[in-house]
């Protein structure tokens, strides 16, 4: 009698646990599933506890149809690629016309087809896309080539980034007139946390700003819903554009170090959530104060240093940043997550009260301030 052959879904399931390093062979957990179940094959290839718990959330994962019955096939010709806008590691962004709707999209592609970035990708594309939110780019088709390349359309967005309008200040109140602009991204940031959806690599460079002062928040592809299992990537794999510090990174250690929190630093993917989102925006706003980062260097130099969580207060750089977003910055970067605000919304409302001047939260008002105040 001929071998039974092994059930699809379990053979992608094991090549992506190989593809994640959680495992060394996928023909030896093939072939412990025939006499077991999943655990047992597990248990076979030496994992349990943590390992195993994230080894059967991929699997459960990396089984689920990838819903191809839902992915519309790609009409040939209908896009016409102008130019690129931007690649990383996993995918490339492109400026393409939409020749039936005749507008300009951005078109996402997932440039090395397996099956822990299908999952990530198509992952990406619908968590995109059921954020409705003005700071949020829209998703239009979520699409598969004849050739099997993955893709989703979206709104194409004119303007700079926040990063390009902060390399063009040289001085504090030039900085302070971008805080509308991290307000706005914080409510956006803040309209996900309340949809359970944390994003994970927040900074400058993921923020555009539009000819008319509008803000959008981009890349959302490590962006994870709350309680739904990880899906990681293999180590050194680069999700986003960027170099050395700047480059966000995969696999154990996600996100852009000079933006991660604490948590992320040390690889803890099990406890990064909505304060982790706050941290970055922390980072942010001490761009904004400081004119710089508060850790630089090296990435394993940045790691380090996060996960020590020792920084130069930002008035010390500069003795005229106000006490009050002193405190906010503060608040937003302590070391326990527990000390941060719940979430972004909590960090905007403080920042739109300094700018309404209304009081702000995180800052203790000392007494010459109150009587000021009070005038």
């Amino acid at each position: 009698m001929l071998p039974l052959m092994p059930d699809p879904r379990d053979r992608r399931a094991a090549n992506t646990l190989v593809t994640l390093g959680l495992s060394p062979d996928a023909e030896a957990i093939l072939h412990a599933l025939d006499n077991g179940t999943w655990s047992e094959a597990l248990a076979t290839m030496g994992l349990d506890g943590d390992r195993a718990a994230e080894a059967l959330a991929v699997v459960e994962l990396a089984r689920a149809p990838l819903g191809d019955d839902t992915v519309t096939p790609g009409v040939p010709g209908r896009y016409d690629h102008a130019r690129e806008l931007g690649e990383g590691g996993m995918g490339r962004v492109t400026l393409a016309t939409d020749g039936h709707l005749h507008r300009n999209v951005a078109m996402k592609e997932l440039l090395v087809q397996h099956p822990a970035m299908e999952l990530r990708f198509l992952r990406e594309a619908r968590l995109t896309a059921q954020l409705e939110h003005p700071g949020i780019v829209p998703v239009y088709e979520l699409g598969r080539r004849g050739d099997g390349t993955l893709y989703y359309t979206m709104k194409e967005v004119r303007g700079h980034t926040l990063r390009d309008a902060l390399q063009a200040t040289a001085r504090l109140d030039e900085r302070l007139a971008l805080l509308g602009v991290l307000v706005d991204v914080c409510q956006a940031v803040g309209y996900a946390h309340s949809k359970g959806v944390v994003h994970r690599d927040l900074k400058p460079e993921n923020v555009m700003i539009g000819a008319f002062g509008e803000t959008t928040v981009l890349d959302w592809g490590l962006a994870k819903v709350a309680g739904e299992p990880d899906v990681g990537l293999p180590s050194g794999v680069t999700v986003g554009s960027g170099t050395g510090s700047d480059l966000t990174r995969a696999g154990t250690v996600m996100g852009t170090p000079k933006y991660m929190s604490p948590e992320q630093a040390a690889g803890r993917l099990e406890a990064v959530d909505a304060r982790s989102d706050v941290w970055a925006l922390g980072v942010v706003l001490y761009e904004i104060l400081t004119g710089d980062v508060p850790f630089d260097g090296t990435s394993a130099s940045v790691l380090q240093q996060v996960q020590q969580g020792a920084w130069v207060p930002p008035d010390s750089l500069v003795r005229d940043a106000p006490a009050a977003l002193v405190a906010i910055c503060t608040k937003a970067l302590e070391r326990d997550p527990d000390d941060r605000y719940a979430d972004a919304a909590g960090i905007a409302a403080d920042l739109e009260a300094w700018r309404t001047g209304a009081s702000v939260g995180a800052h203790t008002y000392g007494a010459v301030e109150r009587v000021q105040r009070a005038a």
